[in-house]
């Protein structure tokens, strides 16, 4: 008995696993029903790519030639092509902007035409709408409309360049624009005196420059304003960085006859976790002029170290608005020494002069951080000769504007 029950156990189990095998599977597959959709980059209102816009006011930082200053106006006369009309300043043998130096600035009038490439394009594929962010070619005229006191009194007869840069709105009222150009000349500042008479002809192989720009900003037009930024997202408002390594974009120029470059590199580090940081940098600048009986070189190289104070960066933690991320206001005081000097060549003789100065500095300024690998960084800066001397290859006491535009890491 008890082996028959074992047995008829045995079958029913055999059963019930053969019919779990014979269960049919099968299989269907149903077209797919969403419509297409597209999602919108949360950047379109950062940079503003589908904002429509057809005039724009600039004003704001000038890289044309050195730091500067420049404002601009520029108009669409067609979906894809524009005219811009500015002034703006060139660059002085100290690197910044004196204050109490004014008559060391020249001032320049510029004419542009651009043909924005890809925009029609775009509009087409519903990518942007009709504005002035992207690539550009362009057709560019200078003249010069005041000479500085120290340099050149003779009259110039302007320059051409052809022009390929890229222009981007930024938020409701800034603007970037960068650009390679290469233009029939050099600035006549950059000059040696006994190249001017060869500097009235326009087209002159020798004279000839390949040179970056830059231009930022803010900027007002005729666009609708966003009221949703995503502004955080860019500043990065609660980023929290002990240091950085800060390098500047260089503004270099090459020709034949000219040539000319500046760039700093400094590294900035948190005290503990107090708003005060510690800033050490190196720059350095070199212009060379070659002419048929004399060549010259100028330059200047130095370093510094700055103690700045981030006076609202504790009330932005507590307000959420910011952290300890080297954006902000700050209150500077620090000491430099460089050496700036000259070596020329003439048909007589070689000339060669330098000398080392150290300053002590104070300044006020602002610094931003954007996208993690950007920084803006401008003060008004006072600097004070320490160490005395007979000639001074630049001036004892200054007040000055400085910008610093580039890169972090």
């Amino acid at each position: 008995m008890k082996k028959l029950f074992l047995l008829l156990a045995f079958l029913g189990i055999f059963q019930i696993s053969y019919a779990q095998d014979s269960i049919r599977v099968t299989y269907s597959q149903e077209s797919d029903t969403l419509v297409k959709q597209r999602f919108i980059d949360r950047y379109e209102n950062v940079f503003m790519t589908k904002v429509p816009t057809r005039q724009m006011l600039k004003v704001g930082y000038s890289g044309f030639g050195g730091v500067g200053f420049r404002i601009g106006y520029e108009y669409k006369i067609l979906p894809n092509f524009s005219l811009e009309a500015a002034v703006f300043t060139t660059k002085n043998q100290y690197n910044a902007i004196p204050i109490s130096y004014s008559e060391t600035s020249d001032i320049w009038m510029n004419a542009n035409a651009r043909w924005y490439y890809n925009m029609g394009k775009r509009v087409n594929q519903e990518m942007r709408s009709s504005n002035f962010s992207g690539g550009y070619f362009g057709l560019s005229y200078e003249q010069a409309l005041h000479y500085a006191s120290d340099g050149p009194q003779l009259k110039e007869r302007g320059r051409f360049g052809l022009l390929y840069g890229f222009q981007s709105r930024f938020f409701n009222r800034g603007y970037i624009d960068m650009s390679v150009g290469l233009f029939n000349r050099g600035y006549i500042r950059d000059l040696l005196w006994v190249n001017l008479y060869e500097h009235r002809r326009y087209f002159t192989a020798k004279d000839f420059v390949l040179t970056t720009r830059s231009s930022f900003g803010f900027a007002l037009g005729d666009w609708k304003k966003s009221r949703h930024s995503p502004a955080c997202e860019v500043l990065l408002c609660d980023e929290q960085v002990s240091g950085q390594w800060k390098l500047q974009i260089p503004n270099i120029t090459l020709g034949l006859r000219l040539q000319r470059g500046n760039t700093s590199i400094a590294y900035e580090r948190r005290i503990g976790q107090s708003p005060f940081w510690v800033q050490a940098d190196v720059h350095a600048e070199a212009v060379r002029n070659a002419g048929p009986f004399i060549s010259l070189v100028t330059y200047q190289a130095g370093s510094g170290v700055e103690l700045r104070y981030y006076y609202i960066q504790k009330a932005q933690v507590r307000r959420g608005t910011g952290g300890g991320n080297l954006s902000g206001p700050y209150l500077g005081v620090g000491a430099t020494t460089f050496i700036p000097g000259f070596d020329s060549n003439i048909d007589s003789g070689k000339y060669k002069d330098h000398a080392w100065y150290h300053a002590a500095t104070a300044s006020w300024g602002y610094q931003q951080r954007l996208f993690k690998r950007i920084y803006v960084d401008g003060s008004l800066s006072y600097s004070h000769i320490l160490n005395d001397s007979s000639t001074y290859l630049v001036p004892p006491k200054m007040l000055s504007i400085r910008v610093a535009f580039g890169f972090t890491f």
